[in-house]
């Protein structure tokens, strides 16, 4: 996606606001050193939702990684082409799952 992420991530040893406030962070200042650029980068705060059932779970990683062929304008024709997402490593490796 060219102006927003998805990410399913489960933290057990710090919160996710710790967890993404660093992401973040980190993102932020590695891309306004390498553009030079100043101000904020990011719009809003990052929105979370809990998913606490392999159900929910294989629903959030369904939906995010069909965003970038399910968009008005689509990004790739195929899920595997997208260069950004996980899906190819799940598609190639049956032994890994989001669960």
């Amino acid at each position: 996606m060219n102006n927003h992420y998805h990410l399913l991530i489960r933290s057990l040893n710090e919160s996710l606001s710790k967890v993404m406030g660093t992401l973040n962070k980190r993102y932020s200042d590695y891309f306004k050193r390498k553009y030079h650029y100043c101000g904020h980068l990011y719009e809003s705060r990052y929105f979370a939702e809990a998913t606490m059932d392999a159900k929910g779970i294989l629903a959030a990683s369904r939906y995010i990684h069909r965003n970038p062929i399910a968009t008005k304008n689509p990004m790739v024709e195929r899920m595997e082409h997208y260069p950004y997402s996980s899906y190819y490593l799940y598609k190639t490796n049956p032994t890994i799952s989001p669960i």
